[in-house]
């Protein structure tokens, strides 16, 4: 069975359990969060996530924003 990681980044302002629950109902083994506004290219939870990863695995995002921006 392949191991399902999911990714939040939850906005400062809007720290919001909505993104957990629905990563939890899609069935992720383990969530990684960053509490941090996009514009921040920095974001520990999600170099933490990369590092975690195994061959084979899946990532499950609720919001494609969440993993990167374009400005």
């Amino acid at each position: 069975m392949e191991a399902i990681l999911g990714y939040a980044r939850v906005p400062i302002a809007d720290q919001d359990s909505e993104a957990h629950r629905g990563l939890t109902e899609a069935g992720v083994l383990r969530t990684f969060e960053d509490v941090i506004s996009g514009k921040h290219f920095e974001r520990p939870g999600l170099a933490e996530l990369l590092n975690y990863r195994r061959y084979g695995g899946g990532l499950c995002v609720m919001r494609l924003d969440w993993l990167g921006r374009s400005r």
